[in-house]
Formats: C-alpha cells, structure tokens, sequence
C-alpha cells in the first residue's frame, strides 16, 4: 500500500481486541461497511473527526525521513489528543490519505490505559492539542473546522468527567461553559442533524441531569 501512495499518508483498517468475562480473546472488526479511499490532504483535514480514525496515530504507515526532517515528535506535556495531533502535523507534509478498510492491525483494548482508565484532569489537555492544531494550521476553512472539532473534543471530555462523577463533575461544568461559547459556530457550521441534536441537550440540560441520562444509557 505505501509503494502505491508514496505521497500519502497510509491508513488501514484493524480489529479491536478485548477479553471478555471468561477470559477469553474477541475481536470486533472496526470500518465494516467503509470502502478503500483516497483523499486529498484538504479532504482529509475535513474529516478529521470522521470515520478515518485521524484522531489515532495506531494502524498507519508513516515514513521516517518525514518524521526526522520535520523533527516531528509526541508533545510531552499533551495526555490525551497527543497522538492526533501527531498525526495532523504528518500529514501536511504528504499530499492527503490513502485509506484501505482492510483489518490489518489488531488493537488490544486494556484495563487502565489512557483511553479506558477512566476520567483524570490530564484528559484536558485535549483541548490544549486542538489549540496546537489550530496555531499550526493557515488554511482558514481547515481553521473553521477545527473550531468545530474543539468543541467535540470538549463534549467528549465533558461525558467522560460526568461518567467520573465526583470532583470531575467541576471540570464537566467548565467544559460545559466552552461548548456554550460556541454555540453559533457549532450550530451553523458542518455538523450533522444528530450532532447538533446532541449539541443542545449538552449546552442546555444541567450537568446533574446529563449525568443520570448518560448513567442510563451505559
């Protein structure tokens, strides 16, 4: 696949690993029903949220002499977003995305990682890798969309610090207070029907009654 996309960045599908209650290995094959791709590097920046998995620097093939010239490294002080930002600077030195669904990757899901052990405080930090992506960015419609992005991240945030419940729900509320600034924004811009339904119940419910409808549903 990289010998036939020099100039992009190769992404591919995977299969998300998990032991179940017995103990035993399954795997949920992810991009089921996504077909191969190949994306500009504007239309890739556009679906940076999408179904691509951009926000992830797993299951890719990057080539070294980008990373070395462009002295492309992880930002030490960002814990969560830190990968995709990653992934967003790389691919502004590639022409876009080549994409294939086919699952070559096998991602294992373990208790206690960044992604699953649950809410802390780094997990702000999120929103400080979107701020970097948007510093690095000059094309203004990418910047537009980014915007949009950010909020997403702070929504993303928001739930899991509600799930936390506790002394987390302080930094739910002031995520809270960073989707409503952005209101007009998230409201007229690209987003989905359903996103922006979504996008409402977060900005006008209160926090405690957001938390017992997410604690219903999980």
């Amino acid at each position: 696949m990289a010998k036939k996309n020099p100039q992009k960045l190769v992404s591919g599908g995977m299969y998300f690993a998990y032991s179940d209650e017995n103990n035993a290995i399954r795997k949920d094959l992810q991009h089921k029903n996504q077909n191969e791709e190949k994306l500009t590097l504007e239309e890739t920046l556009l679906r940076l949220d999408g179904n691509l998995g951009l926000v992830s620097s797993c299951y890719k093939l990057y080539k070294k002499e980008i990373i070395e010239d462009k002295h492309l490294r992880f930002d030490t002080d960002i814990f969560h977003g830190e990968d995709g930002l990653f992934v967003f600077k790389y691919l502004h030195y590639t022409n876009g995305l080549y994409f294939n669904p086919k699952p070559l990757w096998v991602i294992l899901e373990r208790p206690g990682s960044a992604t699953t052990g649950g809410y802390n405080i780094r997990w702000l930090t999120a929103l400080a890798a979107v701020d970097r992506m948007m510093e690095f960015e000059k094309d203004p419609k990418i910047k537009n969309e980014l915007e949009i992005y950010r909020v997403n991240r702070a929504m993303m945030v928001m739930r899991t610090a509600m799930k936390k419940g506790g002394s987390a729900l302080k930094d739910a509320k002031k995520m809270q207070r960073v989707i409503r600034r952005e209101w007009a924004k998230y409201l007229f811009g690209n987003s989905t029907v359903r996103r922006k339904v979504y996008y409402l119940g977060m900005i006008v419910l209160p926090i405690t009654i957001l938390q017992k409808i997410f604690n219903f549903m999980i």
